[in-house]
């Protein structure tokens, strides 16, 4: 598990050291039966997207959450990664089960 991670554990807010003064929290902004989305961090990488995911939603399959990549018909043409409107410092990210 990633010290960010950690820190998410412990705070509810990531504070990213490379940026002062910004605190960037994730959150879950959609729960679906086989899908999921998650507004996190821009800095995160995948390990800790699918690590937050799995704790915030257990998904309960074999293979858990993997993250809906580029090309996947499901994105209807969207970036794998899409810009928050309301948090700069943050993308959504879409999952499947």
């Amino acid at each position: 598990m990633s010290d960010a991670f950690k820190e998410y554990e412990n705070t509810g807010v990531i504070k990213n050291k490379g940026d002062s003064l910004v605190d960037y929290v994730a959150s879950v902004t959609k729960r679906g039966f086989l899908d999921m989305q998650v507004c996190i961090p821009k800095k995160w990488d995948d390990s800790m997207v699918v690590e937050f995911a799995e704790k915030e939603n257990p998904c309960g399959t074999s293979c858990g959450w993997v993250i809906r990549r580029e090309g996947n018909d499901n994105l209807s043409g969207s970036p794998e990664r899409a810009q928050c409107d309301q948090e700069f410092a943050n993308v959504h990210i879409m999952l499947d089960a």
